[in-house]
């Protein structure tokens, strides 16, 4: 059963890839809230007036109105008449967010899978563990960011161990970010660095030029302080 006819329904709860996608759907985080509270309004007939959803989330009634507008014009939202009893009743559609995070994930899907080229059948071998240790690493690539990698290994010849490396950097410095990561391969890439030898190579190198820490109760120590002092 797929995401919307879950939603039709009645499934209250939101889909994970909703969250992990939510920076390619929606264009601000005040924007993806509002859209929860008619989320909630349609998976349980709740009525939420904008003046509710403004107070809950401590903005004013015009933010709120100015979120509803940005998600009818991206065509996430939609205001429908419905008949209740035969009597109509105006409902703020919610199922056009559901049904475009549908179409990004077959986007995804068909990127992944499409790769008629003989050049390609490399990469259809590489790239579903490659797309394994982000998802474990807690990051789910977009359709931008699957094609960024698929020139990295196509294009730029880089080794998916060089691409693990910079994810495992990226996870070890707190740093989840696709700049920061591409930095780093487009670093190494510079450096002539093409191997893992030649990467540890390259930190053992700059361990060596780090400056040597002085312990303050060296007999050495004083004796180069009391040295210099008496020089002035």
């Amino acid at each position: 059963m797929s995401i919307l006819e879950h939603y039709q329904k009645g499934n209250l709860v939101l889909p994970a890839s909703l969250l992990l996608n939510y920076k390619d759907i929606f264009s601000s985080a005040d924007d993806f809230l509002v859209w929860q509270f008619f989320f909630l309004q349609n998976t349980t007939r709740h009525e939420l007036a904008p003046s509710q959803i403004a107070n809950a989330l401590g903005k004013s009634i015009e933010a709120i109105n100015g979120s509803i507008t940005n998600l009818i014009n991206q065509e996430l939202l939609a205001i429908r008449s419905i008949s209740v009893n035969g009597l109509e009743e105006t409902i703020f559609d919610t199922s056009l967010a559901l049904d475009k995070l549908e179409k990004l994930e077959g986007q995804q899907h068909n990127l992944l899978t499409s790769l008629p080229q003989e050049k390609d059948k490399d990469l259809s071998k590489v790239l579903p563990d490659l797309l394994k240790d982000f998802e474990q690493a807690g990051w789910v690539l977009t359709p931008f960011q699957l094609e960024d990698m698929q020139k990295w290994i196509q294009e730029d010849q880089l080794e998916p161990v060089l691409i693990r490396e910079a994810l495992r950097e990226s996870v070890y410095s707190n740093t989840r970010n696709w700049r920061y990561l591409s930095k780093i391969l487009q670093n190494w890439k510079k450096d002539g660095l093409s191997t893992l030898a030649d990467i540890e190579q390259m930190r053992q190198g700059r361990e060596q030029i780090k400056p040597e820490t002085v312990d303050a109760l060296d007999d050495d120590f004083f004796a180069a302080a009391n040295d210099l002092w008496g020089r002035r």
